[in-house]
């Protein structure tokens, strides 16, 4: 992948793949393959949906010592193929303080919320969250203990200030969060997903045409 994009990743899902059993590979390393929770539906060359309630997918990720995403220097996002029953995308979240990283996205008709969190505590709601309501690429990097920038479809939407916090130390799901059990509301299809070290505004803009390219390749 160009410009350096791929070096920085711990994990990269294509689920928008021809089969499941190559939607649930990990490009970057035969780690982290993707595992199957009460059969979420999968289409051929478009990816994964949930059914709302509890299917999932599980990812094997949990960020430590052995991987590029770091309290620091961390990055993750998921592209959104089609809009269902907006919801809880990707991450993991320890409670009771919700310290952690995940992607949520809220319709106006269920409180018009969006939340792109990396390695913070407390959950606070974009500041242009509608940017974030259109199917699509959501993402977010983390190049220091300060801030996170929030990007839609590679480009920065904003900066937060956010202090930095470790990530707690539970297992990275999809179509769903983890929060010491999975927590699944959303129906929306996600066609890939990645997690792994900060990726600049150029890199996240390169991943962004890299999978847009693939995707119309393949008719998602």
């Amino acid at each position: 992948m160009s410009a350096g994009v791929w070096a920085k990743l711990d994990a990269l899902y294509i689920l928008a793949a021809p089969d499941a059993q190559a939607a649930r590979l990990n490009w970057i390393s035969a780690s982290y393959g993707l595992t199957e929770v009460n059969s979420p539906a999968f289409l051929a060359n478009h990816g994964y949906t949930s059914d709302g309630a509890t299917s999932y997918l599980r990812t094997g990720y949990i960020p430590g010592a052995g991987t590029l995403f770091q309290q620091n220097n961390a990055s993750l996002g998921v592209y959104i193929g089609q809009n269902g029953r907006r919801g809880l995308a990707m991450g993991a979240l320890s409670l009771p303080d919700y310290r952690g990283g995940h992607i949520a996205r809220y319709a106006p008709e269920d409180g018009g919320y969006c939340a792109c969190q990396l390695n913070e505590t407390g959950i606070t709601s974009v500041a242009h969250y509608s940017a974030f309501l259109d199917a699509g690429l959501v993402a977010a990097s983390r190049g220091d203990a300060a801030s996170v920038v929030r990007y839609k479809d590679g480009v920065t939407v904003e900066v937060g200030a956010r202090a930095s916090q470790a990530p707690p130390n539970l297992e990275f799901y999809l179509l769903a969060v983890n929060v010491g059990s999975p927590l699944v509301n959303g129906t929306d299809r996600i066609a890939a997903a990645f997690m792994g070290g900060a990726l600049t505004a150029v890199e996240m803009g390169a991943l962004h045409a890299a999978l847009q390219t693939y995707l119309a390749a393949v008719g998602a």
